[in-house]
């Protein structure tokens, strides 16, 4: 049996591109259209924080910070307390706010928010606590439209970059895959 050989008109040409080479110039026109529409902050620029909220509309929340911290009122600046390594910290309602206690001792009520702030800086290993798991960060706890408290991680977000990464990705993957969605994400 015969087989037809289909011809292509003279008006298209046909590009000596291999399928691997198609999708590497899509790529860069994508890359390239991406940041034609988006420019990001300018180098050294601050990024914006990033809020995870961690509990939503509880009676109580607990946190710590595993090195010194200061637990502050945000609405005032005031300092309510420096705390130690792995101090927990127990916020409640109250009629009147935010109740702050730990060691047993409540240490006023406040409007808030109030944050619990590592004192060594981000990016330096002083992680903050909530139920045992550890965030970078700080954390703000406050007083939700429904009345009930909020607990939030407040971060930037090249800080939270270093914990979601990783822990979305299988450490035993080839270090290409590991670092293919930082970049696009950063």
């Amino acid at each position: 049996m015969h087989q037809q050989t289909k011809r292509v008109p003279s008006s298209v040409r046909r590009l000596p591109l291999s399928p691997r080479q198609v999708r590497g110039v899509f790529l860069l026109l994508a890359l390239v259209a991406l940041g034609t529409f988006w420019v990001g902050p300018a180098r050294g620029a601050a990024l914006p924080n990033l809020r995870v909220g961690l509990r939503l509309s509880q009676p109580q929340v607990t946190a710590s910070a595993e090195g010194p911290h200061q637990v502050v009122n945000l609405a005032t600046g005031a300092l309510i307390a420096t705390g130690q390594a792995n101090q927990v910290w127990s916020f409640s309602l109250s009629p009147q706010g935010v109740a702050v206690a730990s060691q047993g001792k409540t240490l006023g009520v406040f409007t808030g928010p109030i944050v619990v702030r590592p004192l060594a800086p981000v990016g330096q290993g002083n992680f903050v606590r909530v139920d045992g798991a550890r965030y970078r960060g700080i954390l703000e706890v406050y007083r939700g439209t429904d009345g009930l408290l909020s607990l939030v991680n407040v971060l930037p977000l090249e800080e939270y970059l270093y914990g979601v990464v990783p822990a979305e990705m299988p450490s035993d993957w080839p270090l290409e895959a590991l670092k293919a969605p930082a970049v696009p994400s950063h």
